[in-house]
């Protein structure tokens, strides 16, 4: 009772299969790198459309006259933070005046 075949020693894979494995996972992680930077700079153009359209959203409100800050988030249905945000950017764009009362500010459209 036992083996009585001959014992074979498999064959070695080439080493062309090694290289063939080797480049396909450089073209998927290349693809998946690429595709996640087209993803990125998408999303970054798609931000600054948004925040382009929520500056002009506040300057329509700022032509009907001064509001708070705080009003301005109620208004336009984002957070105060984004507002600020937004606002601080308006500021240093020259397109708006922020004065503070209490613990918010009274937002002026500047002339």
């Amino acid at each position: 009772m036992g083996f009585s075949g001959e014992i074979t020693v498999p064959k070695p894979p080439s080493p062309w299969l090694y290289v063939g494995v080797f480049i396909i996972g450089l073209l998927i992680g290349g693809g998946s790198v690429y595709g996640y930077i087209l993803y990125r700079e998408r999303k970054r153009e798609e931000e600054l459309t948004h925040l382009r359209s929520d500056e002009e959203k506040i300057l329509a409100m700022l032509r009907e006259g001064p509001i708070l800050q705080s009003e301005l988030a109620d208004k336009l249905g984002v957070s105060k933070a984004k507002v600020s945000i937004i606002l601080r950017e308006m500021e240093e764009k020259g397109l708006i005046t922020r004065v503070k009362e209490g613990r918010t500010y009274r937002v002026f459209l500047r002339e």
